[in-house]
């Protein structure tokens, strides 16, 4: 649990920990609450926490499972941060910051505290509750939460063997629900979001993924149709969940891609005003790309099985399969019978051959 948030709210006005955040440009430092005419702010800082684990009653966990619990942090952090759409905290700057525990379910209040606190959007926190992994993210503008997962892990297969990589899965899943893929950022020059170039009306926005082949596919190119949207909440779901609404403000084309920042054109807009510094842009062909890239809903309509887990079985560490504990012990069982088996088969042989002579 988070230890006295009075002296975290203490820190909070007294104490700027800058500089702990990796990988991404241009996110903004400020934590802001939605507003009725600006929408749901962007996520674009994240602090992910430390696996909480929670076993039988009386059940300790092992020392190799707990080893795989701290790589599942840092493969849940890698795997936010190698979009390049986030800003994801440091484990240093976590450390630094005295907060760096496993965390599960938290408090509207301590959500907020801690996003002031660590300077961040959005906190990501993962339990383990004997066999099934949750994953949950928190809006740090308001303590509301964002998105949440829960996946029984195949009990066939020893947890330390799988509770990675279904993380990594559930990350996949979080990012394909986000409904925007890029952030509007202010023009340097004009020092405004909307900018004239030619004659014509532009803003450069803040993309992920990759534009030379160093970093994780797009489907962000010039030549993409995109939308500039509003989110504003529209229920008590969860706000990747059902929770928001998008209200389209004004439609462009992505005329050219350069390190992660994208320059569009701006075709037509019900509210110019709209397109400014955070405004969110929705890049419909990569919506597709990430959805496919998360398997949502399709192998888990088809088969029952959660997608994590789907995928978890297809592949294991090193791309091969990855076999259930307990049908892996069967087959090496029958092969040792079989070696056995022809050791016999030659041993007899052997004997017969020395009688005869």
């Amino acid at each position: 649990m988070i230890r006295s948030f009075s002296v975290l709210v203490i820190g909070v006005l007294a104490t700027s920990l800058a500089g702990g955040f990796a990988h991404g440009q241009n996110a903004s430092n400020k934590t802001l609450a939605a507003s009725p005419t600006q929408g749901v702010p962007a996520f674009t800082r994240f602090a992910v926490f430390p696996v909480e684990f929670q076993g039988e009653r009386g059940t300790r966990i092992d020392k190799a499972t707990a080893d795989k619990l701290d790589e599942t942090w840092w493969q849940v952090r890698e795997e936010l941060a190698d979009t390049g759409r986030f800003l994801v905290a440091t484990k240093a700057f976590l450390q630094k910051a005295d907060v760096f525990s496993p965390r599960g379910l938290l408090s509207t209040a301590d959500a907020v505290i801690l996003g002031r606190y660590v300077e961040a959007d959005a906190i990501m926190t993962l339990r383990l509750e004997i066999r099934e992994l949750s994953l949950h993210v928190w809006d740090a503008s308001d303590g509301s939460l964002a998105w949440k997962s829960q996946v029984e892990l195949h009990p066939s297969i020893l947890i330390r063997d799988q509770v990675a990589k279904v993380a990594r899965s559930m990350v996949r899943e979080f990012v394909a629900a986000i409904p925007y893929h890029g952030v509007t950022l202010k023009d340097q020059l004009a020092r405004a979001a909307v900018f004239e170039d030619g004659g014509k009306k532009f803003a450069r926005v803040q993309v992920g993924g990759n534009t030379d082949g160093s970093a994780t596919p797009t489907a962000i190119v010039p030549g993409q149709d995109v939308q500039w949207i509003q989110l504003q909440k529209s229920g008590l779901e969860p706000l990747f969940q059902g929770g928001a609404k998008p209200v389209v403000k004004a439609e462009g084309t992505i005329r050219e891609v350069t390190d992660r920042v994208a320059k569009v054109e701006i075709r037509r807009a019900l509210d110019m005003t709209a397109i400014r510094d955070g405004a969110l842009l929705v890049v419909p062909a990569e919506a597709e790309r990430l959805q496919k890239q998360a398997s949502l809903k399709g192998a888990t309509e088809k088969t029952g099985v959660d997608s994590a887990v789907v995928t978890l079985l297809a592949t294991g560490e090193k791309g091969g399969a990855l076999e259930p504990e307990g049908r892996r012990t069967e087959r090496e069982r029958d092969e040792t019978g079989a070696l056995a088996t022809t050791l016999s088969i030659l041993g007899s042989l052997a004997v017969i051959l020395l009688l005869a002579f």
